[in-house]
């Protein structure tokens, strides 16, 4: 497994082991090819000379036989005569070996004590049925149980219209077998070392290649996790020292965007963390003063009293909006710590709904709850799993137009599911990947009564991921309307984000 993992990551490695093969595969057809061939030309000019040679020797054998004769008298002395004749004409050493065969059964005749078995029996069949020359590729066996490899040739031919032999000249081929073996294992080192040497210049450019490649991945993961002043090492004026030199450039370039937008974001949030502080006192004494009013709001005319019941409900939603971009701006800032404790989550859902029921009652909306594990205990900061739980009930009574909102709760391995399901409008594919970003707004179609500064779900979001969870949109199965699944680990500790 860790040789696929390696083969699968390393480009050098699959470069240089396809290259190789590759090179191998090449050098060894060549290679053999040309073995091939030598062997060819080697043993056909061997052929081509014995068979010439073999039809200068029939010619004096059949001279040797009419040398005695229209008389000719004991045949074995012909025969003897002729194995004789051709055996000196071969020298020493011999340039090929005589084999005489009857084909009446009469004794063999040879040279040097070599056996009738040299001679295969299907070239033997074929000299005295067609009675013409013929010739294979055999072995000289010896009467001492030594053997060389040979080429027969064989000629059939008559004593005296008598018996008919079969003359067989053997034509040792074991010194062309010494030169194709040594040009064999000449080849065939010289196809190593080559094979070796291309190898090497593989690995070499390949290094070559590879390298700066690995090198501005490796700066790139650097890069990627915060060193921003990483650069790569330009050496030369080639392809590779100017692509080094574009990515440097592309660097300084996002390490000034990067710089820019993050102050900007200290900026901003700088900004709305100050605002946000600074409306606190004014909406304070607003407050006091819309809350005396509200409270004498049965003295004044119709018209003054509705303009304080339309105050005091504008200023429940600025101070909710405050009270949002406050978190946001902690959250941003790495101030938001989790307060862990063990949780009941049956009481942890219930206090949320009791304190959104007048909402929902108001709005017609029935909350449902269900819970498969009533005594499972989770160990949170039960305050911000409330205030997520509290923000998905709130977004889809004021959003979703639904009639009624339900709520699971179950347990799976070391993880709580708690699930706020509505049956409205739904969302569109496009809705769902942007629902948690920050002050967004969905189309239209969605309710705009309520208002709102568009965090809720963000911040909801950023509650359930400091517990190391997440939240997840999808739609009903079968049904319309929209699921929002938190899945938060049982058991966790306090973080700092």
């Amino acid at each position: 497994m860790k040789l696929l993992a390696r083969w699968r990551r390393s480009l050098s490695l699959r470069v240089i082991a396809g290259s190789s093969l590759l090179i191998l595969v090449i050098v060894i057809a060549s290679s053999t090819l040309l073995i091939n061939q030598v062997r060819t030309g080697v043993i056909e000019s061997k052929v081509s000379d014995s068979l010439v040679d073999a039809v200068v020797g029939l010619d004096l054998a059949i001279d040797v036989v009419e040398s005695f004769g229209p008389d000719v008298g004991s045949t074995p002395t012909v025969v003897d005569a002729v194995v004789a004749t051709l055996a000196r004409r071969s020298g020493e050493p011999a340039a090929y070996e005589v084999l005489m065969l009857s084909n009446g059964g009469d004794p063999e005749r040879s040279s040097n004590l070599v056996l009738p078995s040299s001679v295969p029996a299907d070239l033997i069949f074929r000299v005295f049925a067609e009675n013409t020359q013929h010739w294979t590729y055999t072995e000289i066996d010896y009467l001492d149980g030594s053997s060389v490899p040979a080429i027969a040739v064989g000629a059939p031919m008559s004593i005296a219209e008598q018996q008919q032999y079969g003359l067989f000249l053997l034509y040792p081929t074991a010194q062309q077998q010494q030169v194709v073996n040594v040009v064999q294992s000449a080849l065939w080192l010289i196809s190593v070392l080559l094979a070796a040497s291309l190898i090497v210049v593989v690995v070499i450019l390949t290094r070559r290649i590879t390298d700066p490649i690995r090198t501005a991945a490796d700066t790139a993961q650097k890069i990627a996790a915060g060193l921003l002043d990483e650069r790569l090492t330009v050496s030369g004026e080639d392809e590779v020292a100017r692509w080094a030199e574009s990515f440097n450039l592309m660097t300084e370039s996002l390490e000034k965007q990067i710089k820019r937008l993050e102050d900007l974001s200290i900026v901003q949030q700088r900004f709305v963390s100050d605002v946000s502080h600074e409306l606190r006192t004014p909406v304070t004494t607003v407050r006091l003063a819309a809350d005396l009013l509200h409270s004498k709001r049965n003295e004044f005319p119709p018209e003054i009293s509705r303009a304080a019941e339309l105050l005091q409900g504008e200023l429940d939603r600025f101070e909710m909006m405050l009270a949002d971009l406050l978190e946001i701006s902690r959250i941003d800032a790495g101030a938001s710590l989790l307060q862990i404790s063990e949780t009941s989550v049956f009481d942890l859902v219930h206090r949320v709904i009791d304190s959104i029921l007048p909402v929902a009652n108001a709005a017609g909306i029935k909350i449902e709850f269900v819970e498969e594990a009533s005594n499972l205990v989770i160990s949170v900061d039960s305050r911000r799993i409330e205030r997520a739980i509290r923000n998905l009930i709130t977004n889809a009574i004021k959003h979703s137009g639904t009639d009624r909102i339900r709520i699971e709760v179950e347990s799976e391995l070391d993880v709580c599911i708690i699930s706020v399901i509505d049956y409205g409008v739904g969302l569109s594919s496009e809705h769902k990947s942007q629902v948690f970003q920050r002050f967004w707004r969905a189309d239209p179609s969605r309710s705009r009564d309520f208002g709102g500064t568009g965090l809720g779900l963000s911040i909801a979001l950023e509650d359930i991921k400091q517990h190391s969870g997440e939240i997840n949109v999808k739609d009903n199965d079968d049904k319309p309307g929209t699921q929002f699944v938190i899945t938060v680990p049982v058991s966790q500790k306090a973080v700092l984000r």
